[in-house]
């Protein structure tokens, strides 16, 4: 008898931990959006210099694309990693999102939600 009372405890205690932690809310830090018009030039090249335009990755002469300031742009749209009819499609986007192969480089989380925005005004070159 001891035993089972026992067991029947334990269960309690495993059953009322295990919906505990199914009802906790993860925290996610808020993302700040972007406002107003995103600028290639002032927005989304900071990006790529500071996370992906470095030596032996996305700079001139390394690996493709080339997201250096000079060919960032044209490397986007002739490689096709844009696309601004399904913006969150765009390879660009889905590589540095949480879970691309390139988001472990990114270094803010902010940083993809900017691109994306870009893309949706019409990836512009401004």
């Amino acid at each position: 008898m001891q035993k089972s009372k026992l067991r029947n405890i334990s269960l309690v205690i495993l059953g009322t931990i295990f919906l505990a932690a199914c009802t906790s809310k993860t925290i996610v830090p808020d993302i700040p959006v972007p406002s107003g018009n995103v600028s290639f030039s002032n927005d989304v090249v900071p990006i790529f210099t500071k996370s992906c335009a470095i030596n032996g990755c996305h700079a001139t002469g390394n690996n493709q694309p080339d997201l250096s300031a000079a060919n960032a742009y044209r490397s986007l749209i002739t490689m096709s990693l844009v696309d601004t009819i399904n913006p969150a499609q765009s390879v660009i986007y889905k590589k540095i999102s949480p879970g691309g192969s390139m988001s472990l480089y990114i270094q803010s989380p902010a940083d993809p939600q900017t691109i994306l925005y870009w893309i949706k005004q019409g990836a512009k070159n401004n």
